[in-house]
């Protein structure tokens, strides 16, 4: 069976649809729960509404990156896969970087070749994509006390370690992604820079008097304006 109409069968939507489904449920639960504990402690109505319009609309924006990256896999994995992996636990670089790993593993150039190729193609990316990122649920549910313990305890002996040692480990994680991309060249180089271009002047306009709301978009803007950078670079170089 080809590996497109694997990736978009029935049965892939019909997974997708479960996992969504229960992650909507999970919020409208937290959501009716806090609404209630609200009330309960006498919290203004109104106040409440406006708590609740205010977070749907600062919401679109952050949210702009996630869709265009769904854009940018669906072509190569389908609607299923990239719309339960962005929506629930994952993003566009570590999907692509799992996706384009594991085509090279079976004998493909590249990913988008993969995709030209069977079921079985399919499925092994689908698997490392799940099995590379499954380990921070893991970590996360048998050794984060343990974490929060210890962070703790370094942070009570002395701050400053404390921040030069969460520094290093976001340095280390920009570094495992970033290297890759500069090691590539090209138009994803060219994407980078342009990505920490935009990162660094939104910041900055952030910083400025009645400007401060940007703070929170400034990521988001970077992402998408970088990604629309991206397809002009990929049409001066073509």
């Amino acid at each position: 069976m080809p590996f497109m109409e694997v990736a978009n069968s029935g049965l892939m939507y019909g997974i997708a649809i479960a996992i969504i489904a229960f992650v909507l449920l999970q919020s409208v639960i937290f959501l009716v729960k806090a609404w209630k504990e609200a009330k309960r402690i006498g919290m203004d109505q109104k106040m409440l509404r406006q708590a609740a319009a205010s977070s749907a609309i600062f919401s679109v924006v952050p949210s702009l990156p996630i869709i265009i990256s769904l854009f940018a896999m669906m072509p190569i994995l389908g609607i299923p896969l990239p719309w339960i992996r962005l929506s629930v636990i994952g993003s566009a670089s570590y999907e692509l970087v799992a996706a384009e790993s594991a085509a090279k593993g079976l004998g493909y150039a590249t990913l988008a070749e993969a995709a030209t190729g069977d079921a079985g193609a399919f499925s092994a990316i689908a698997i490392v994509m799940t099995v590379g990122i499954i380990w921070g649920l893991i970590f996360s549910t048998f050794y984060q006390k343990k974490l929060q313990t210890t962070m703790s305890t370094i942070r009570d002996k002395d701050t400053t370690w404390a921040v030069i040692m969460v520094d290093c480990l976001f340095v280390g994680l920009a570094a495992a992604f970033g290297g890759q991309m500069i090691a590539t060249g090209g138009v994803t180089l060219l994407t980078l820079v342009t990505s920490m271009a935009f990162m660094a002047g939104l910041t900055a306009l952030s910083k400025l008097p009645g400007l401060k709301w940007m703070e929170s978009f400034a990521m988001s803007l970077a992402m998408v304006g970088a990604m629309g950078m991206a397809i002009l670079y990929t049409g001066w170089l073509a």
